[in-house]
């Protein structure tokens, strides 16, 4: 039991240690994970950056009285799909870098790419705060500008890639990345929307600052008719 606690401990401590390094753009941490892939590590700090959203989220689950195991599966349901936002990301690295000479994988291979690029989710662990009033969206948008910094950095770090090559494929990675989850969700939108609704009982349809503004104004509507 004692061994079993301590690889735990162990391995919140490397996820820890990794999300420091990402946040302070710390350029050994970047090589070490590369050169020694910690994915597992990694890939905890995408799924966590995920469950941070959702927290911040929560308010809309909160005031819909969802019961606390559909909570519980939202935050399980939201870390899944950062989990693979991260691996799209890093496959469409895969595929675009040789256009441009990259030679990521041959540098750092699959598994230091794919742990570069979840780790750098670590700014999206601060999500929980893009709940905050009038400032939450852009606070959002803030934190997706500084994850695509930390994966040009990271990709230029690990693999000693020109800054400019790394710059390319970290952002047209995340375009392409984009347009194909976009794709697979307007193809998919019948059965994600069934299972969301599923997994939390919401369609989450509104922003954590709308709610927060009829929540006030139903208390101030309260409060003028009392």
């Amino acid at each position: 039991m004692t061994g079993f606690l301590q690889v735990i401990i162990d391995f919140l401590g490397l996820a820890i240690a990794l999300a420091a390094g990402v946040l302070d753009f710390a350029r050994e941490t970047y090589i070490r994970a590369a050169l020694k892939p910690t994915l597992g590590a990694a890939l905890f700090i995408a799924f966590l950056s995920g469950i941070s959203e959702m927290i911040g989220q929560s308010v809309i689950l909160v005031i819909n009285r969802v019961p606390l195991y559909r909570f519980l599966a939202s935050l399980v349901f939201t870390g899944v799909v950062y989990l693979v936002a991260s691996m799209t990301w890093a496959l469409s690295v895969v595929m675009i870098a040789p256009l441009f000479g990259a030679g990521i994988v041959s540098a750092i291979g699959y598994a230091g790419l794919f742990t570069v690029i979840a780790m750098s989710f670590a700014p999206r662990l601060l999500g929980v705060l893009a709940i905050a009033p009038y400032f939450g969206v852009a606070f959002s948008y803030l934190l997706d500008a500084w994850v695509l910094a930390c994966v040009i950095f990271g990709l230029h770090a690990a693999s000693d890639l020109p800054f400019e090559a790394a710059a390319i494929c970290g952002a047209l990675g995340w375009t392409t990345s984009f347009v194909i989850r976009a794709l697979t969700g307007r193809i998919l939108r019948g059965p994600l929307t069934a299972l969301r609704r599923a997994v939390s009982g919401s369609l989450l349809e509104r922003t954590p600052q709308q709610l927060l503004a009829e929540f006030s104004e139903g208390i101030r509507e309260r409060r003028v008719k009392s």
